[in-house]
């Protein structure tokens, strides 16, 4: 029933957009910083990439250009990269 849900398969769609944007840039980021980020939406030209923290974040930020160029050579979908603090929820063991 979840697959042909058209709400479902919207989901699937837009986690295989950010995963596929993520792949792209991930071997431009330094060696430390993909643990510290997570793939988020692709919407409207604009893929927003989650930061654990304010570091990790600031680190992204001197890297959207490059980040930028690289999903537009790739997607012509893709116009600006955002960054998005949005820390880790550690679960109680």
């Amino acid at each position: 029933a979840l697959q042909l849900s058209p709400t479902s398969a919207s989901v699937r769609a837009s986690h295989k957009e950010a995963a596929a944007c993520y792949a792209r840039i991930e071997p431009l980021l330094p060696a430390g910083l993909a643990s510290q980020l997570r793939p988020g939406p692709l919407q409207d030209g604009t893929w927003t990439l989650f930061a654990a923290g304010n570091a990790s974040a600031a680190k992204v930020r001197q890297l959207l250009p490059r980040l930028a160029q690289r999903l537009q050579a790739a997607r012509g979908d893709v116009r600006e990269v955002k960054v998005k603090i949005v820390p880790r929820q550690d679960t109680p063991g």
